[in-house]
């Protein structure tokens, strides 16, 4: 581990805790649930969103940023917009109960409910619930991990992650995918997943000897969908995707902002997924490179590609994000301006990705931090590389809970630019 990128603990109070000392100095310990995942959940929105902004600014004062962020920029849903849900599955005395995955958060008995999520999901749950708790479905009760679903162009996907198999848990799992047809919302499409490993990540399946991943179609098509700005998009039921929907055409419109692209540029999307910026970016930019460590959302980007006629623009690639990969994988930097997205998952860039991006010289950087405790890490790197934060664009991606989600353009500083002369 080196010094670019470590888990030591921050010298200041991480910016949830921040926000929850604001909100109990300000409003008293009855208007939140400062040890729960979602301590806003039943909190007035514009309130809220008002603590947020105040420790959003302290955060940003404390670790010498520079300049100052924008006000948050409101989800239009704030309630009812998780995407994807789980539950996990627990039997306890011969009862069962679909439980939040949180450590500390058991013991509810029946189904656990949340604000943040649509009632359709937790419609299913129940509906779910009364099925697994009869007598037939003892056996897949206690062989399920989880219960995840997801939404699907206005349906819903169920995924049956289970730690185990066998002829009458696979019986049972077409069964109950049986009985989802009668689900009281629309279920598009269900899936069984193998997750022996324990693994807290809930869409992670088991691999097999570095072979595919175990994953079962039970009934329905084999992708899920999103739609923004009238493209449709569809990926594997077990990619990520961004869990409030609701906030996609706000986060791509901003990002496009920050990016300026014109038809000269390349854009290099990295952490592309299945090619949300991409694709979004895809009219106004000359050329696309892609990587992802995910070769199942790699070839969702491809196919997206294809189907909105870009593909032979567009080229992404599956691996590891890494120095060697970037230096060996993307083209010249010279024959064409760059701009670069950044998407990296919560705990941030690895320690050799930033430093090998700025030798490209790129023209202009979107950062996202979806871990806002990263920033000062993350921006103190580009520090010194050559690039200055220019500005910085909070939006409130899961609203309810104590995170924002920051898109941060960064621009060559003068230093660099005199380098280029």
């Amino acid at each position: 581990m080196t010094a670019n990128h470590t888990t030591a603990k921050p010298p200041h109070a991480s910016f949830a805790q921040l926000l929850l000392r604001t909100a109990l100095k300000r409003t008293g310990s009855g208007y939140i649930h400062s040890a729960a995942a979602e301590p806003f959940a039943e909190t007035a929105y514009a309130q809220e969103l008002a603590l947020k902004n105040q420790a959003l600014s302290e955060f940003w004062q404390k670790h010498h940023l520079g300049g100052t962020p924008q006000e948050i920029i409101a989800s239009p849903m704030p309630r009812h917009y998780r995407a994807t849900t789980k539950r996990r599955c627990l039997v306890r005395n011969g009862k069962v109960s679909f439980e939040f995955a949180v450590p500390g958060h058991g013991g509810c008995g029946g189904v656990a409910v949340s604000s943040l999520e649509p009632q359709a999901h937790a419609g299913v749950y129940r509906f779910l619930h009364a099925e697994i708790s009869r007598p037939p479905f003892r056996a897949l009760a206690e062989a399920l991990n989880y219960i995840i679903i997801r939404n699907s162009l206005g349906r819903l996907c169920i995924i049956f992650n289970v730690e185990r198999l066998s002829a009458t848990i696979v019986r049972r799992l077409k069964a109950m995918a049986e009985s989802l047809k009668h689900a009281p919302y629309p279920v598009a499409s269900c899936f069984a997943m193998l997750g022996r490993s324990g693994s807290a990540y809930y869409l992670e399946p088991e691999q097999e000897g570095g072979g595919e991943p175990w994953l079962k179609k039970l009934f329905g098509p084999r992708g899920i969908g999103m739609e923004f700005e009238g493209k449709r998009l569809m990926y594997p039921p077990v990619v990520f995707s961004q869990v409030n929907e609701s906030m996609v055409p706000v986060m791509v419109r901003e990002v496009r902002a920050l990016c300026s692209p014109r038809a000269d540029h390349r854009l290099v999307d990295l952490y592309c997924g299945y090619g949300l910026f991409s694709h979004a970016l895809a009219p106004a930019v000359g050329e696309i490179v892609g990587i992802d460590i995910d070769g199942r959302a790699v070839a969702a980007a491809r196919d997206n590609a294809a189907h909105l006629g870009h593909g032979g623009k567009a080229r992404f690639i599956a691996g590891t994000l890494s120095g060697e990969l970037l230096q060996s994988r993307l083209p010249s930097p010279g024959r064409m301006p760059e701009i670069v997205i950044l998407d990296p998952p919560r705990q941030g860039t690895g320690p050799d990705i930033i430093g090998p991006i700025a030798e490209r010289g790129p023209a202009r950087v979107v950062h996202i931090c979806c871990g806002i405790d990263e920033i000062p890490r993350e921006t103190g790197e580009w520090r010194r590389c050559g690039y200055q934060l220019s500005r910085a664009v909070p939006l409130d991606m899961f609203a309810g809970t104590a995170n924002v989600e920051m898109l941060m353009l960064f621009i060559p500083s003068v230093r660099r630019h005199f380098a280029h002369d």
